[in-house]
């Protein structure tokens, strides 16, 4: 599988941690963020058979969802934004990532 936004590396975290479902402080992977819209992302499992994402989005609506990394690199909103994963986060539990 190739992809603009995640590495190798990224996808062997993903299948090394697993499922955290059932954790209150999961580990988030990847963090991806539009740089003119306020939508960040936080990654914390991913499917590699159905490329679902399950994350967190911090936004107007803040919540947990599945969505999938086609969409996610297809997704071009107003003004020409597109998603980016942040080169420079590193993995860390849930509670730090939202401070970052």
């Amino acid at each position: 599988m190739e992809s603009r936004l995640l590495r190798p590396i990224d996808l062997e975290r993903y299948q090394t941690i697993g499922n955290q479902q059932n954790n209150d402080n999961p580990i988030v992977i990847n963090r991806f963020i539009t740089l003119r819209k306020n939508y960040t992302w936080y990654a914390t499992e991913f499917n590699p058979h159905t490329w679902m994402f399950f994350w967190y989005i911090r936004s107007d609506y803040s919540e947990w969802w599945y969505f999938s990394l086609y969409d996610l690199e297809n997704i071009v909103l107003k003004n020409w934004v597109v998603i980016m994963r942040d080169q420079f986060y590193e993995p860390k539990v849930f509670s730090e990532a939202l401070l970052w």
